[in-house]
């Protein structure tokens, strides 16, 4: 993304040292450490709000509904309203 770009630019990195270097100091790319901080978002204003589940797909940038779901469902294993009908954050 254009953060991404902006840190690489600054700090002279390729994007192969940075991805490296993102790796050893957290332990996950930085694809699955946005999948983990967005899926956290999720569940929490999925249990601790009453927001429907359209409003929660824009707040969190989803592209499309369809999209919000299909992604929720694969890291998850549910979707979206079981996950909130089963009112348990994981």
């Amino acid at each position: 993304g254009k953060k991404l770009s902006e840190l690489m630019r600054k700090y002279g990195f390729s994007k192969q040292t940075l991805y490296n270097e993102w790796n050893e100091a957290f332990g996950e790319s930085p694809a699955q450490y946005r999948i983990r901080e967005t899926l956290k978002q999720v569940k929490t204003l999925l249990l601790n709000t009453e927001m429907p589940i359209k409003e929660i797909c824009e707040t969190c940038n989803f592209s499309s509904l369809i999209y919000f779901y299909q992604f929720f469902k694969k890291h998850v294993g549910i979707s979206p309203v079981e996950y909130r009908k089963s009112g348990k954050l994981e």
